[in-house]
């Protein structure tokens, strides 16, 4: 029996490695992917062995995987014997009833292959010749005539090739130099905001956590954002906002899978605001069922309409929609996620990333675990929100991109409380720094 994969590869893969004991994989190109992080965690977690064999041709696969030293995953890499390159795409998973399976196509091991790509795959099972003929083409490659284990020697002159590759392909693709300059000027200009408190510090302090925190959003296995200089960072999460926004308020025809991807944040820079790779809604969306249509519509409506200045009037609003979109299977940060993204200027992401913070920030206790006490919580940190002066009082001047800004205001706040609830051990004195100057900028000292 085989099926046919186009979508959802990545939940599919994830699926199947629940149920697998063993998992052997053959692929011409491997990066420290998503999956790569759901198989290191299930060798440590579970009963999981798995043997992978990766390309090296053109300096193309990551070193974090291919030197990974881990004593129930075994790597090699192909050994060039016969001139051509090693182009396979072959996942075997040996499953815990007994039954093997086989995932075979176009997608390699990387982000690109599993989610962003337009690949396809062949689920095989209850195939007993066809999963032979896999199971013995696998085996071959893993004969030490046709791969083997990097050294450390190696990997050192390949991580170097590696950096080079990705050097150069960053400076064949750089942003207009004129362009370039236009911007480093403007984010310059964000710098030397004095701390009054203001919507320009606001301005500031996003800047500067950008640059400090935010180092994943130039993510070196794809290829389009690793592109972008580190001064964009803060352009790419504004092009990231807006993006989505569109996507969920302007968008009248079906969801592609990168569509879906994008509006709940499976990868970089998408993950902004929060995400998720197996959330039931990523499946809701991409089928366009009765429940997404019905989101959509309300959302929609809820990105168009004009509130009241009367902070009563429109925490109530606000209440009835959160309602409306968080049904028994919906929680708090999937909905207030879909509210900030619809209205970016009035509504934050509050979830795990982000809720301890902005419950201290505000005084609110804490509501793990309770449904409804984290909705009362985020209505009660949003009123606090909407009384702010940086968040009342826009300058009468703004510069293009301080303009984007005050259009997303509400949703940014995610940069300056993301992660500062990390261990003091894992905090460098400059973040450390910046910590001190985001609470005080919020009116709070907790540390």
């Amino acid at each position: 029996m085989s099926k046919f994969i186009s979508t959802n590869r990545k939940d599919f893969f994830v699926n199947l490695l629940r149920k697998t004991v063993r998992l052997d994989i053959a692929s011409a190109f491997v990066s420290d992917c998503d999956l790569w992080k759901e198989i290191l965690k299930s060798s440590n977690d579970e009963d999981l062995e798995v043997r992978l064999i990766a390309g090296v041709d053109g300096a193309i696969s990551d070193p974090r995987v291919i030197g990974a030293k881990n004593p129930k995953i075994a790597v090699k890499v192909h050994n060039k014997v016969d001139g051509g390159i090693f182009h396979p795409k072959l996942y075997i998973f040996y499953t815990k009833n007994g039954d093997i399976e086989v995932l075979l196509g176009s997608a390699n091991f990387t982000d690109g292959g599993f989610l962003h790509n337009d690949e396809i795959l062949l689920h095989i099972k209850e195939e007993p010749r066809v999963i032979k003929q896999c199971i013995i083409y696998f085996e071959e490659c893993w004969d030490p005539y046709y791969s083997r284990e990097i050294t450390p020697e190696e990997l050192v002159t390949y991580t170097q090739k590696y950096k080079d590759r990705k050097k150069q392909s960053q400076s064949t693709e750089k942003v207009p130099e004129v362009l370039t300059e236009v911007r480093k000027k403007v984010l310059e200009d964000l710098k030397t905001v004095p701390a009054d408190g203001s919507f320009l510090e606001y301005c500031s302090l996003l800047y500067q956590a950008v640059e400090l925190k935010y180092t994943w959003l130039v993510d070196p296995e794809n290829e389009t954002l690793s592109s972008r200089v580190t001064e964009d960072r803060l352009f790419i999460l504004l092009d990231t906002l807006e993006e989505c926004h569109g996507l969920l308020t302007q968008f009248n025809k079906s969801y592609t899978p990168k569509d879906v991807h994008k509006i709940f944040g499976s990868s970089n820079p998408y993950a902004f605001l929060g995400n998720s790779s197996r959330s039931f809604l990523n499946t809701e969306f991409q089928e366009d069922t009765e429940l997404a249509k019905r989101l959509r519509s309300l959302l929609v409506e809820f990105s168009k309409k004009r509130f009241q200045k009367n902070l009563t009037a429109k925490v109530e609003t606000v209440h009835e929609i959160l309602d409306s979109i968080t049904p028994p299977k919906i929680g708090v940060a999937w909905g207030s996620r879909l509210l900030a993204i619809a209205r970016p200027d009035l509504a934050i992401s509050y979830n795990s990333a982000s809720r301890d913070l902005l419950d201290k920030i505000v005084g609110c206790k804490s509501a793990k675990g309770n449904k409804e006490k984290k909705k009362s919580n985020y209505l009660r940190i949003l009123q606090w929100l909407w009384k702010q002066d940086w968040y009342k009082n826009k300058p009468k001047e703004l510069s293009p991109i301080q303009e984007r800004i005050w259009n997303n205001r509400a949703a940014l706040i995610d940069v300056l409380v993301y992660d500062l609830h990390l261990a003091e051990s894992e905090k460098g004195p400059e973040l450390k720094k910046l910590e001190g100057k985001i609470l005080k900028f919020f009116g709070c000292q907790l540390f």
